[in-house]
């Protein structure tokens, strides 16, 4: 099911057997009853050919005198894993190989891929990487740049690839040097083997088109459009509008966006949402809102449907209790948007904890909310979808490299959302880079619930000191859950946030 009643279907082989039965046993394995020969065939792969589905795309890597791009890549499997990293130009065209061996449940980690590669400064693009073993990996990267600021880019199959994308916030609210205005870039992938011509289109919060662009990106490609709310409107001055986007294209693409500190350039990566039940539902959770002296967490919820839809969003304390409720009417195709959520809906100083956001209509919603600090910084957290939680997730970096307030040094500070219809019971693993475990602790999540976890690693580990400890974490839940973290630069407490995956 791709949206709320739309479904997409896909053949893998057609066998010219008269199926009339099929199962799966223990192992995983297909097995089909012919009817007609009266014998149970085992579906297998012969002579299986790496397909470009196994590929893992990061949309962007850097190597300037301001940014560079980290790199995490995790062996999903038990067993021995070979990947080959790859560097692309903005044309799809391939700048660099790199064949790494894997331990099984280990990974790799560069603190600059493309120099890694043997790229030089200045280099620019997306970075693939193939399993060679045909087993899973979980890759994810953070563009890091030399004033402390961050953003992680989660890696994208090329299956999770949509005709059908939307930007939730898109802005253009001031010049650069201005403070307290943003800009909006946009940056656009190509996975398919021909080129791409998207259409972007600028709503506002009515829902009203105010315009729209088309771009053309090559094959296995990327392309970056810097101030987009004015490129699409055609300004050469600052617009003062908000709204978001939407893209559709004639190739399966992917799509992430920067918005911009007019006056730091601080960048906070925002992924693009699709109308998959993991990106849109009835029913949404935001992870984690907060309003305090320092923090604030703005809201953007869109509805996409050509009717209006009646939301109720729902704030609730780490423990799970309902701590407040706004309900607005969304316009066809509009959006509402709020700088300050939990303000808004009346809670003081000081609240945070989880968000939902449900509507009575069949309608699917899209939501993101950005947590910004006052000195600029700031992070996205996607809304996700109530059916997408599961029982097992990764957190794909934690680190533990020093004390708050040495420069260049991070911590980790982890979130679990419990989803489910109980206390959840969770345990949390450390792995180290040989994919050993490093140790465990085990924790409990209230129903409807947050638990944080400051430094996270000091924690399963049970010391007060610095560790110099980088790996990852395996959390295994009795109750469906969701799992994020926030990567804190000791020297600034700038916060950086990276989603788990299931």
């Amino acid at each position: 099911e791709t949206s709320r009643g739309t479904w997409s279907r896909s053949q893998y082989l057609s066998s010219g057997f008269n199926i009339s039965s099929f199962g799966e046993d223990e192992d995983g394995e297909i097995y089909v009853v012919n009817y007609s020969g009266g014998k149970i065939h085992r579906i297998r792969v012969s002579n299986p050919q790496l397909s470009s589905e196994q590929l893992t795309l990061v949309p962007s890597t850097a190597k300037s005198d301001r940014f560079t791009s980290s790199f995490v890549v995790i062996n999903r499997g038990e067993q021995q894993n070979q990947i080959t990293i790859t560097a692309h130009g903005l044309t799809g065209s391939t700048t660099a190989t790199k064949d790494i061996t894997l331990s099984p449940e280990g990974f790799y980690q560069t603190n600059d891929v493309l120099g890694a590669l043997g790229l030089p400064l200045g280099s620019f693009g997306p970075v693939t990487v193939e399993s060679n073993s045909d087993l899973g990996l979980t890759v994810v990267s953070e563009v890091r740049s030399n004033t402390g600021t961050a953003g992680f880019l989660a890696g994208k199959k090329k299956a999770e690839a949509s005709k059908n994308r939307f930007i939730a916030e898109a802005v253009d609210t001031g010049d650069k040097g201005a403070a307290g205005t943003f800009r909006t870039n946009l940056g656009l992938n190509n996975l398919s083997s021909s080129p791409a011509n998207v259409q972007v289109s600028f709503y506002n919060s009515a829902g009203s088109l105010r315009g729209s662009g088309s771009f053309s990106i090559s094959p296995q490609g990327m392309t970056q459009v810097d101030g987009i709310v004015r490129r699409i409107l055609g300004s050469a001055s600052a617009t003062g509008l908000n709204g978001y986007l939407k893209l559709v294209s004639d190739q399966p693409i992917h799509g992430w966006a920067s918005k911009i500190d007019s006056l730091t350039d601080d960048p906070s990566l925002e992924a693009a949402l699709t109308q998959d039940i993991s990106d849109s539902s009835t029913s949404l959770l935001i992870p984690s809102v907060v309003t305090s002296d320092r923090f604030k967490s703005s809201l953007v919820v869109i509805n996409t449907e050509n009717k209006g839809v009646p939301i109720v969003c729902t704030a609730r304390t780490v423990n799970g209790a309902q701590a407040a409720t706004l309900s607005k009417n969304l316009p066809a195709g509009g959006f509402f948007r709020s700088l300050d959520i939990l303000t808004e809906m009346g809670l003081p100083q000081g609240s945070y904890g989880p968000l939902t956001i449900e509507t009575t209509s069949d309608a699917a919603l899209m939501a993101i909310s950005e947590v910004r600090s006052s000195a600029g910084t700031a992070g996205f957290f996607p809304a996700a979808s109530f059916s997408s939680s599961t029982l097992e997730r990764t957190v794909a970096e934690v680190l533990d490299t020093g004390d708050r307030g040495t420069i260049g040094t991070y911590r980790t500070n982890l979130g679990l959302n419990n989803l489910g219809f109980a206390t959840a019971n969770v345990t949390l693993q450390l792995i180290g880079s040989a994919g050993n475990v490093a140790g465990s602790i085990t924790t409990t999540v209230p129903k409807n619930g947050l638990k944080q976890l400051d430094n996270v690693v000091r924690l399963i580990l049970g010391t007060s000191s610095a560790t110099g400890v980088r790996g990852y974490i395996k959390i295994q839940s009795d109750q469906p859950i969701h799992a994020w973290a926030s990567k804190i630069d000791n020297g600034t407490d700038d916060p950086s946030i990276i989603i788990g995956v299931p």
